[in-house]
């Protein structure tokens, strides 16, 4: 079985649709940890808090499938159109942050937003704090510590009822 690292994002709802996402994701993947929840501010034209996490799972599906067919069915199955723009609000995104050891252009992996989004890489530290990250062979706590990481609220009491529900 592969390990993979998945990223939930959510500005519509997100205290319930972070919570109905996960109850989809168990059924295709092994849940294995689920990071700090963090809520963080809105950039841009976004409205709304985000609610965002890591989850580390482990899976028997290949990478192409995952990114291209599983995860984009679950976005629908929660009302995220496959025509999205990228400023649009969210019901739910999912992101394949890693999938075991590839590296793959044509599939975003290692995922961009590790190295760009203090959330992410704050997460990914959490829950994987020795795993060293494609290009730069550096851990996710080596990349956030650098990383400003003001206005990310930790919502520990949502985390640990998803915790205890899902885990």
């Amino acid at each position: 079985m592969a390990k993979i690292y998945l990223e939930l994002g959510s500005n519509i709802m997100p205290e319930v649709n972070i919570d109905i996402a996960l109850g989809h994701i168990q059924k295709v993947v092994k849940l294995e940890e689920i990071s700090t929840v963090y809520r963080t501010e809105p950039i841009g034209r976004y409205n709304g808090y985000f609610y965002n996490c890591v989850l580390g799972c482990k899976t028997e599906h290949d990478p192409f499938d995952l990114k291209k067919t599983i995860i984009p069915s679950i976005e629908a199955k929660m009302g995220r159109s496959v025509y999205r723009n990228k400023p649009d609000d969210r019901t739910i995104d999912i992101d394949m942050l890693i999938y075991d050891d590839l590296a793959s252009e044509d599939l975003a992996i290692p995922h961009n937003d590790i190295f760009n989004k203090p959330f992410v890489a704050v997460c990914l530290c959490e829950i994987a704090p020795d795993l060293r990250i494609f290009p730069l062979y550096k851990t996710a706590c080596d990349i956030s510590s650098k990383m400003n990481k003001e206005g990310m609220i930790a919502l520990f009491k949502y985390t640990n009822k998803l915790r205890i529900k899902y885990l």
